[in-house]
């Protein structure tokens, strides 16, 4: 068991500089109100801004979900044109968004208490068509909150939905645009009253476990995926043991030691039962509660994130209140001290779910807060204004891996302040879909490694700093001193097809370009272009008359860059 290093510090006041965040109040976005549960990031429209959506649980009184579209100048327009998503209205508490059908195109998912669960497929440009066929928008369950994760790594998104008073559910993806609802053992046969979820890595072996945070008298859950659709339940831990009704949850590797710590707490509850839980993993598949945590201000816990909002290199934790004022500790070379001044600090009541995002592009995370306000008070957006420390964001484009690298491990070392850090992350939905590492006085990354969830690890060297990269899974481990750039945003849609799909890439700089579909054997069956090709967009089309249905895999090289993208043929 590792010891326990972090120094638990409440600081009162101005003993602690303000965090520097400055509170947006003008915008649709901040001003339409409603009972807001939930939030999340994601580029709908591929314009290269991530955009965000918003749950709303009033839709009785004509109140319904927000779609906002980020201009790409720091303001945001709010979709009007009447589309499903905007539309069904619904008591809704959760959502994710992430590409399930990789077409390259994010999709959403928005869980509803007491109603059928909403599904959309995203058909390009953000023109969304709500799934209607299938247990996965027919179960009828009181969902709270969703996450989509590749639990048996095969390429495509699964989705976990968290239940109130009931089992949870999981569809597994079968590949085809289609979902089958899952049973596996008491993971999904037994009621738990969960409130909150988190798919991470904990033990270490690959494979993406499950985290519960179930209200009383539940336990919380902690479940290890064993990699062949099994699931062990964690037991005799502290994690597991403390009895509480836990509502939120959150994890990262707050000590940069290589595996998931996990931040949990009650919801709505009297100041004097409160608490909150933050749990050091001991890299064994046990875990250590760390106690004395200060709460000063907050009463009652809305939701929480541990992220790096200083990009000093180490993760802070945010508590959003839902009674009292906001809750926001800084992680300080291993010692969490608590900010009470500054406008994050200082705001509180009805905040729910936290969402993070560099939606201005300047290179530090923004927040977006969804507020449930029974008297219709308005959603809250804070701007980071952090500056002075580097950092580096990363955009994972899967190929044998689902299209977003959900699941896939990122691991980055960097001198900060005279000292070697190893920094760890996975790529998720539960903020951004871009993974973001702060870097402090580090003028270099020494070394990236990318683990993609089929087991391809891509490895590069002496990364510049303070940019957003864009980077595609490889077929084959390669040690690269520079990262390929030279091809980007390879897509093809429809996928499946029939007999047709169209392929569209960009080149940053004119080069050889070869272009061929392989078989599942690996053989390659024809060659699309194998020629000159000036730089910037590029399309072409792929008959596949003559060919059986079945999986192909399309690949395209020009200069270092090796890109794949897996293509599905129906007939």
């Amino acid at each position: 068991m590792k010891a326990v290093f972090i120094l638990i510090v409440i600081f009162i006041g101005s003993l602690l500089a303000a965090q520097d965040f400055t509170q947006i109040t003008t915008g649709d976005i901040v001003n339409d109100g409603g009972w807001n549960y939930s939030c999340c990031w994601a580029d709908f429209n591929n314009d290269g801004w991530e955009d965000l959506f918003v749950c709303n649980n009033d839709s009785n009184n004509g109140r319904y979900n927000f779609l906002y579209w980020n201009n790409g100048d720091g303001t945001f327009t709010r979709d009007e044109t009447g589309g499903t998503v905007t539309t069904d209205g619904g008591s809704s508490y959760g959502c994710c968004a992430a590409d399930y059908d990789n077409d390259g195109f994010n999709d959403l998912f928005v869980a509803n208490y007491n109603e059928d669960n909403f599904l959309y497929k995203n058909y390009g440009g953000g023109a969304f068509i709500r799934i209607t066929e299938g247990s996965i928008a027919n179960d009828n369950g009181r969902s709270t909150g969703s996450q989509w994760i590749d639990y048996d790594h095969d390429g495509w998104l699964d989705l976990w939905v968290c239940n109130r008073d009931e089992p949870n559910f999981l569809y597994h993806n079968n590949g085809d645009g289609t979902f089958e609802r899952t049973y596996t053992g008491t993971l999904t046969s037994e009621s738990r009253n969960t409130g909150n979820c988190i798919w991470a890595d904990f033990d270490g072996n690959g494979y993406p476990d499950v985290f519960l945070a179930n209200s009383g008298p539940n336990y919380n859950s902690l479940f290890f995926n064993n990699g062949d659709g099994t699931f062990t339940p964690l037991m005799d831990d502290p994690l597991v043991n403390d009895l509480e009704s836990f509502d939120i949850a959150s994890c990262g590797d707050i000590d940069n030691d290589g595996d998931y710590d996990i931040y949990t707490a009650p919801g709505m509850l009297p100041a004097s039962a409160y608490d909150i839980y933050f749990y050091l993993n001991n890299g064994d598949g046990s875990f250590l509660r760390q106690t004395g945590l200060p709460h000063s201000g907050l009463n009652a816990g809305g939701g929480c994130s541990m992220t790096d909002w200083d990009n000093d290199g180490d993760l802070d934790v945010l508590q959003t209140a839902y009674d009292g004022f906001n809750l926001l500790l800084q992680n300080n070379d291993g010692s969490l001290e608590q900010i009470t001044t500054g406008a994050l600090a200082a705001d509180g009541n009805y905040n729910k779910e936290p969402a993070w995002c560099d939606y201005d592009g300047d290179g530090d995370l923004d927040v977006f807060l969804a507020v449930n306000n029974y008297f219709s008070g308005n959603n809250k957006f804070f701007r980071n204004d952090a500056t002075g420390n580097n950092w580096l964001q990363i955009k994972l484009i899967g190929s044998m891996s689902n299209y977003n690298g959900i699941g896939s491990t990122i691991t980055i070392t960097a001198e900060i302040n005279g000292e070697t850090v190893i920094q760890k992350s996975e790529t998720d939905c539960r903020n951004s879909l871009i993974t973001h590492f702060g870097l402090g006085d580090a003028q270099v990354i020494d070394e990236l490694v990318i683990i993609w969830s089929s087991d391809i690890e891509n490895i590069f060297h002496n990364v510049t700093v303070n940019q957003l990269l864009e980077i595609a899974e490889q077929q084959i481990s390669q040690d690269h001193n520079e990262l390929p750039i030279s091809v980007h945003n390879l897509h093809n849609y429809p996928n499946p097809f029939n007999p047709l799909t169209n392929i569209t890439y960009q080149l940053t700089s004119a080069g050889l370009v070869s272009i061929k579909i392989f078989n599942i054997k690996g053989q390659q069956i024809t060659e699309l272009a194998n020629e000159p090709q000036p730089a910037g967009a590029h399309h072409l089309t792929w008959d596949a008359t003559s060919f059986s249905s079945g999986i192909y895999y399309l690949s395209l090289q020009s200069g270092d860059s090796f890109i794949t993208r897996k293509l599905i043929l129906l007939k």
